[in-house]
């Protein structure tokens, strides 16, 4: 084993630290283009560090992502937020960030709920992506009416095309970032936002920073834009540019 050969002289490594070795093991740097043909399959943790044109985010459901284990702990939680971000920020064009509308867990059949995460990020930044009524493979069929009675899509689910006949919303399915408005624009840092700014947002355009609340990285942002009027956002996910000081 090369990587245990790492360790220090006349010691013998235990699993731990050959598994820390192993995990630092990497061709990343040395991959070409048509290298990265590829799906790569990783935890959140293994990601940092790592950018990838698309990323699919799974199992984005309460007591999941966020664990079960840590939504009583603020530390916890709030370390759990700070994963999602890494794996957000993983993405160069689009990210999609999925959760399922039933899952087996300990060999119960649960209805789970999307992650706070997904709720926590500003709905203007999301592109819901419909899903029609289809039967699997399986024969099992997802009706909208389902989940309706619990609220998922009144508190989950944003119907932009709710005009279009035969699409029905069910809490499964996956969120994409847009691209339009997490990338064209070069932000400035959010720290640096003030009350009474003159900022540029992507789709907004040209507003004026009125209030901010809260500490980074949960700071939101009241800013009154011109064409849009006021908008409430949340600053790390906004990425907006400072025209004036």
């Amino acid at each position: 084993f090369t990587s245990a050969n790492t360790s220090e002289e006349n010691e013998i490594p235990g699993l731990a630290e050959y598994l820390q070795n192993v995990s630092l093991l990497t061709d990343q740097d040395t991959e070409t283009e048509e290298d990265k043909e590829k799906v790569t399959l990783m935890t959140v943790h293994s990601a940092k560090g790592l950018e990838f044109q698309y990323v699919y985010v799974a199992g984005l459901e309460e007591n999941l992502f966020p664990s079960y284990m840590s939504v009583y702990d603020p530390k916890d939680l709030e370390e759990e937020r700070r994963l999602f971000y890494v794996a957000v920020t993983r993405a160069e064009k689009q990210v999609y960030l999925c959760f399922a509308a039933t899952r087996y867990r300990y060999g119960k059949l649960e209805n789970p709920r999307p992650s706070r995460f997904i709720r926590e990020i500003d709905g203007e930044y999301l592109d819901w992506i419909n899903i029609n009524n289809k039967t699997g493979s399986n024969g099992f069929t997802w009706h909208k009416s389902t989940y309706s009675q619990k609220g998922y899509q009144k508190h989950y689910l944003r119907n932009t095309s709710s005009k279009k006949s035969g699409l029905n919303w069910t809490p499964a399915g996956k969120v994409k970032l847009s691209k339009n408005n997490f990338y064209n624009l070069e932000a400035d840092d959010p720290v640096n936002i003030q009350p009474g700014m003159a900022v540029e947002h992507n789709s907004f355009g040209i507003g004026k920073v009125l209030s901010l609340e809260g500490e980074y990285p949960d700071t939101r942002a009241t800013v009154f834009f011109r064409n849009h009027g006021q908008k409430r956002l949340l600053l790390r996910f906004a990425k907006l540019k400072i025209i004036n000081n």
